[in-house]
């Protein structure tokens, strides 16, 4: 597989996950659960554990399309740069539930979403770059172009 195809599967894994926050933060309370459209209740626990999953899933994604670009365009600002945006994306992504029918923000669920995040681009710093390297193969230079 070449670099360019794992950067391609890498861009659609990140838009996938952002689309998946965004359903399931966003989609009012009474759309969610049981058929007669109440919501089901879920802990304050059970919420923490369900936004951390969602962007540990994000961080996940962003570190392994952080760890499949190409190395010579990876800086210290692509970095810094991804973790202010998932830092903005949990903050916008609480905000913005004020406005949804049935939802709300809570810091609790902002502090998840930062702490799955830093999880996720964690594990991603640890397992990516060498799977990466195993999926890229190297492109042989042809001597004299």
């Amino acid at each position: 597989m070449s670099r360019s195809q794992v950067e391609l599967l890498t861009r659609l894994a990140l838009a996938g996950a952002v689309v998946v926050i965004l359903v399931a933060v966003l989609l009012p309370a009474g759309n969610l659960g049981a058929s007669d459209g109440r919501l089901r209740s879920v802990s304050e626990a059970q919420s923490w554990l369900i936004h951390g999953a969602l962007f540990g899933g994000l961080g996940l994604t962003v570190g392994v399309r952080l760890a499949a670009a190409d190395p010579s365009r990876l800086t210290r600002g692509w970095v810094i740069a991804s973790v202010v945006l998932i830092v903005a994306f949990a903050t916008v992504s609480e905000i913005a539930q004020l406005r949804v029918d049935g939802r709300n923000a809570a810091v609790g669920d902002w502090v998840a979403d930062l702490v799955g995040g830093a999880v996720g681009l964690s594990v991603a710093a640890t397992i990516a770059p060498p799977a990466i390297g195993r999926l890229v193969r190297v492109q042989p230079v042809e001597v004299g172009r």
